[in-house]
């Protein structure tokens, strides 16, 4: 399962949650969702017609959250398998605490250096805005699927370690047992 968040001092565009609820349809992976706008503006919710289409679209993969969300709990969450986020100092935190892959979107200031120190440091991949403008569906999609291999490839190289060393020690157990025979 991906979350999705960026902060509570950053606001989507319209056109922007529009681009991200496609990439989650190309990508298909299950998803919790932190959609805010500004208290000023109208709040999308899930009567908007867009988003029970949406929602409808991705058939259960997903969860929308409206506002906020305990983002401490989701991330320390098992299930959780990617963090897409603008890279605010604080989501830097508490990722790397609870060991996510990150999938960095930087939407202002500091967040561009942050995402560049994720991904010089390993721990991530940085989505690339189309110009100066939105991030893109298929970008973003891009990212997520290639986050998702990665944790996969991760997941089997130490399953297969893990196999290898129970093996190991199985052998020398045996050794040993007949050594004593």
């Amino acid at each position: 399962m991906v979350y999705i968040s960026f902060g509570s001092e950053y606001f989507l565009s319209k056109e922007q949650i529009f681009e991200i609820a496609k990439a989650f349809e190309l990508g298909g992976v299950n998803f919790i969702w932190v959609v805010r706008v500004p208290s000023d503006e109208k709040m999308i919710g899930i009567e908007d017609g867009f988003l029970i289409e949406f929602l409808e679209r991705v058939n259960g993969k997903g969860l929308i959250v409206l506002r906020w969300a305990p983002q401490t709990k989701i991330l320390a969450h098992l299930s959780v398998s990617g963090f897409v986020s603008h890279y605010g100092w604080s989501s830097i935190i508490e990722d790397v605490y609870f060991g996510i892959p990150i999938i960095a979107m930087p939407m202002k200031s500091e967040q561009s250096i942050n995402a560049w120190l994720v991904v010089e440091a390993g721990v991530g991949v940085e989505v690339r805005r189309e110009g100066d403008r939105l991030y893109m569906r298929e970008r973003i999609a891009k990212a997520i699927n290639m986050r998702a291999k990665k944790l996969s490839e991760k997941i089997k190289e130490k399953e297969e370690q893990e196999v290898n060393e129970a093996a190991t020690e199985l052998l020398k157990i045996c050794t040993k047992k007949k050594q004593q025979v």
